[in-house]
């Protein structure tokens, strides 16, 4: 790990052991790698992984890490190749911005007005606006 140190990434919870294909095989949490004795074979201390496809749905994968509570997670190409990670510090972005999409939603409020023209923001909030108008001051 240390002579790959620049290729390591910047953040990691786990190191995934793959076969010679870059298929994942299981995961060995790096606590539990700094414990082991140092002649102990990664089958030996390597857990099952939750897999995420490449091309899975962030609200889908946000929804896995929390049901499995996980930490980390590989990303696998269609053909199951190791093509990077996914860690909850990413799945924290998503759950933000999926909980401000919705609120917004609750709220009838939509991105419509960043950059458009005038006419086509009152035509995005015209019931909006029509109930407004006639709705008299209390």
């Amino acid at each position: 790990m240390r002579a790959a140190g620049a290729d390591l990434p910047e953040l990691f919870f786990d190191v995934y052991v793959v076969d010679p294909s870059n298929k994942p095989l299981g995961a060995v949490p790096v606590s539990r790698l700094l414990q082991s004795q140092a002649g102990a074979a990664l089958s030996e201390i390597m857990e099952p992984v939750t897999e995420i496809p490449v091309e899975m749905d962030q609200e889908e994968v946000a929804y896995i890490f929390d049901q499995v509570h996980l930490i980390s997670a590989p990303v696998v190409e269609p053909g199951g190749r190791l093509v990077g990670q996914i860690t909850v510090d990413d799945i924290v972005g998503v759950i933000q911005d999926e909980s401000e999409e919705d609120m917004l939603a609750l709220a009838g409020v939509s991105d419509v007005g960043r950059g458009a023209s005038i006419f086509a923001v009152t035509r995005s909030r015209f019931w909006w606006l029509l109930i407004n108008l006639g709705t008299p001051p209390s």
